[in-house]
């Protein structure tokens, strides 16, 4: 078993759910028969070089878990390209959460975004922000006023969710920790949809605080779950000296203000 990295929780009442690696026996399935999906990257014809205004150039494979490249990916690379504007930035989406660190240990891209609940080896990296997680609904569903919701009013929502995803993962073991089973209404792997969905009335979906503020500018409906959905990420990267200077200087910038460390990932608490 190991630890999940969403944890519930408030200043009165805290969990944190427990699960296998393979969630279900469906996520076991595709895990262990698609183990190499995303592993096969194309080799970089870009060069690197430092340019006269000192500025890295050149190109990186950043591999991310998808929720975690809206948010906090998306930010760190806006900060990132100012500095470095001539830096060239391939980001590679994994099936699975193992498979972040397996590509970077292997070499095949300089940095990754991974769960904190996947465990790693000789590996370093650093802690992210912790990122709440909203439940966004249609503009005219009948949930009571207000911008909170609970765990258990949560469960029994008509829910829009991407398979095989620690997202799904969380609505399922928020659903377990009570004892019911979650009411998915659409699955779907297109994440471009499910903004549209909520906003047609389908259901709700447990959604990243980027994506819930543009859903909520589009007339969608934007809750905190009590207790809060906090989910805990890492930035990691093989140990040694970096392989290229963009590597070596965006692995610089994204540094602070994030706590660093090494080896197996810290679990949420």
């Amino acid at each position: 078993m190991r630890s999940a990295s969403w944890s519930a929780n408030s200043a009165e009442n805290s969990f944190t759910a427990s699960r296998t690696v393979s969630h279900s026996p469906r996520r076991a399935k595709r895990s262990s028969s698609r183990p190499g999906r995303c592993c096969a990257i194309r080799p970089r014809p870009v060069p690197w070089s430092v340019t006269s205004s000192g500025s890295a150039a050149g190109g990186l494979d950043i591999v991310s878990q998808t929720t975690l490249s809206v948010d906090p990916l998306a930010g760190m690379l806006g900060r990132c390209h100012r500095a470095h504007p001539k830096v060239s930035v391939r980001v590679v989406d994994p099936e699975q959460g193992p498979a972040v660190a397996h590509m970077v240990a292997a070499g095949q891209c300089e940095l990754g975004l991974v769960d904190a609940s996947v465990p790693t080896t000789d590996l370093r990296g650093m802690d992210l922000p912790e990122q709440e997680m909203h439940i966004v609904l249609p503009p005219d569903h009948p949930h009571p006023p207000g911008d909170t919701i609970t765990s258990r009013e949560l469960a029994a929502l008509d829910l829009i969710v991407t398979p095989d995803t620690e997202t799904r993962a969380a609505v399922d073991d928020v659903c377990t920790a009570l004892g019911l089973t979650p009411r998915i209404v659409v699955e779907t792997a297109h994440r471009a949809m499910i903004v549209p969905l909520i906003l047609s009335g389908v259901g709700a979906s447990l959604l990243p605080g980027s994506m819930a503020r543009d859903a909520a500018l589009r007339g969608a409906r934007t809750l905190s779950n009590r207790p809060r959905l906090v989910r805990h990420g890492r930035l990691v990267w093989r140990s040694g000296p970096p392989r290229t200077e963009p590597h070596c200087r965006y692995r610089s910038c994204l540094r602070p203000p994030f706590k660093t460390g090494s080896g197996v990932f810290k679990s949420a608490g």
